[in-house]
């Protein structure tokens, strides 16, 4: 089992909204986001993934927000990262 985080390509900013990332839309120009991936939900999940595949997730740190890529798990139709990935990259 893996513990991590399920993400959620970013389509629209009402998809920032929902997500408490609006903020985000003061940082970074919109288009930046589009089709990047964040965070869905805050609170860790335990997964069995499928395989892995790579994409470009935004996260934020110290109130910057990065894009990096990197690998994300597959589980059924939905990805996620876990918390070994994010602290590869940071």
């Amino acid at each position: 089992m893996t513990e991590g985080y399920r993400l959620r390509k970013i389509e629209t900013a009402k998809d920032l909204k929902e997500l408490g990332y609006d903020w985000w839309l003061e940082l970074c120009d919109f288009e930046d986001l589009k089709g990047k991936y964040v965070i869905d939900d805050r609170r860790t999940t335990a997964y069995e993934p499928n395989g892995t595949k790579l994409v470009k997730v935004a996260l934020n740190v110290d109130k910057w927000v990065f894009i990096e890529e990197a690998e994300a798990d597959i589980v059924g139709d939905e990805l996620y990262i876990a918390e070994e990935e994010i602290d590869r990259i940071y």
